[in-house]
């Protein structure tokens, strides 16, 4: 799990980071429901798939549009 990421569509468009601790005793999906509200959109991606520039974080884009949901 320390080599994982989550993307997340907040509420105003922008592109959220969770970064889950390998160590706190949850399951990946287990922690994306307790940190992510109902309904959020989010796709799970490899850190290695991530820009080295975080500089620029605030432009970046996803496509959410085949993502899944928080229940």
């Amino acid at each position: 799990m320390e080599n994982t990421v989550v993307l997340f569509e907040q509420d105003d468009g922008s592109v959220g980071l969770l970064i889950p601790a390998a160590n706190c005793g949850l399951t990946l999906n287990e922690i994306i429901n307790q940190d992510l509200d109902s309904g959020t959109r989010y796709k799970i991606v490899a850190r290695s798939d991530m820009p080295a520039n975080r500089e620029l974080r605030n432009a970046w884009e996803v496509d959410f549009t085949d993502a899944d949901s928080v229940p």
